[in-house]
């Protein structure tokens, strides 16, 4: 038996009950939700408005509220939101510790070259040119009317790189040399900001081509 546009509103209600705004997780467990009713219905010659129930009491452990200094220290997200996002900052984390070694190396085995006027200019243009770059994304996501766990993660992100370039600014004004370290974080937090805010875009073009 298909699932109606009813029940896939029933399910839609309960997600939503349940404090599953991200839209990438809501269509994935929406879709689960409802195959697997489906099924049962199949398996048990019942019709969907019993086998949805039984479906959903097996969610309910997934979809309880939990708290994750990787996510928030003021909010909650389902158990299955913070499972997900803690493994791609794992993944996240293991690309940017190994790079920033190396240009911690770098800063110390190329000092002089790195202090020279030319090539601090060429550094901060880079820097600046990205941390304007994700801040023009950065508005493209405040005006998106969807939220997904890639838009909350670009968001992080983005305000981490900003922060890095901020205190690089603040370094050199007060000492007047440049580092390689603060805009390194910034050039390597860009392409996992980027890749975050296309993940996004891509769930926000599945709905609105539904």
């Amino acid at each position: 038996m298909k699932a109606t546009t009813e029940n896939l509103d029933l399910i839609d209600r309960y997600l939503e009950q349940r404090k599953l705004d991200f839209l990438d997780y809501k269509l994935e467990i929406k879709d689960h939700i409802a195959s697997q009713a489906e099924d049962l219905c199949e398996k048990q010659n019942i019709n969907f408005e019993d086998a949805l129930p039984k479906v959903l009491k097996e969610w309910e452990p997934s979809l309880i509220l939990k708290s994750s200094i990787w996510i928030s220290n003021k909010n909650s997200f389902p158990a299955i939101v913070i499972s997900g996002i803690k493994k791609r900052y794992l993944i996240y984390n293991s690309i940017i510790l190994p790079v920033m070694i190396v240009f911690f190396v770098l800063q110390f085995i190329f000092k002089n070259e790195i202090e020279n006027e030319n090539t601090g200019k060429l550094l901060f243009i880079v820097s600046t040119s990205l941390s304007l770059l994700l801040s023009v994304l950065r508005y493209f996501t405040f005006r998106s009317n969807y939220q997904t766990s890639y838009s909350y993660e670009f968001i992080r992100i983005y305000k981490m790189a900003i922060m890095f370039w901020c205190f690089d600014m603040m370094f050199y004004y007060n000492s007047g040399i440049t580092t390689i370290l603060f805009k390194a974080m910034v050039v390597t937090y860009f392409p996992i900001a980027i890749y975050s805010f296309f993940k996004h875009k891509q769930f926000q073009n599945r709905v609105i081509n539904l």
